[in-house]
């Protein structure tokens, strides 16, 4: 299970400055769009999106999945603990990281938009990552604010500037979070625990 493969790095002795070392190795945003193949993702989007809808039929809307930003993602990767203390104690790396994760979403919703347009897919997105437990998010709004979510708003601009809605899921109690959710261009929440 993922909680498992969480404390096995744990255990594995992944540490927040390890990570740190970690995101300093990772390519520029510069190069992930250099390195992005955009025809090949257009065609295999484009088909993958046709052949979901068919076997659907006219009486469900298969809808798109648009990447964001990973949040509980970098749980599997470096684990929970030494990923939030990255992101309380290294506010830069944790910003470069998710830099990183960002131009990499706004390459494939840049593909998303064009595909939509192009080819009468309906112009609505879901995304998931989950930010937040049952008693809010992981980390502050705050630093969130800081560290997360100016990268999210760059990765859906593509798909704004198209016109298209973003439904978001993330487990938990995301009251705390809803307005910055909204400001980055979210239209809607699946998913939603209303109380703590």
């Amino acid at each position: 299970s993922a909680a498992s493969d969480v404390y096995k790095r744990q255990e594995s002795g992944y540490t927040s400055e390890r990570v740190v070392r970690y995101i300093e190795a990772l390519p520029t945003p510069e190069d992930v769009r250099a390195d992005f193949d955009f025809e090949r993702q257009y065609a295999i989007y484009v088909n993958r999106m046709k052949r979901a809808q068919s076997e659907c039929g006219e009486d469900a809307l298969w809808m798109s999945f648009a990447p964001a930003v990973t949040f509980d993602g970098n749980f599997r990767l470096f684990g929970y603990k030494p990923y939030i203390v990255t992101c309380m104690r290294y506010k830069e790396a944790a910003k470069r990281l998710n830099a990183y994760y960002a131009e990499q979403a706004r390459c494939m919703n840049e593909v998303i938009a064009n595909a939509m347009a192009e080819n009468d897919i309906a112009p609505f997105c879901f995304t998931a990552t989950d930010i937040c437990y049952s008693h809010g998010p992981m980390i502050s709004p705050k630093v969130l604010d800081e560290i997360y979510f100016p990268y999210v708003k760059k990765a859906f601009e593509p798909l704004k500037k198209a016109g298209v809605k973003i439904i978001w899921h993330s487990d938990g109690y995301i009251t705390p979070i809803v307005e910055s959710l909204l400001n980055i261009g979210v239209d809607g929440f699946q998913g939603f625990q209303e109380k703590y």
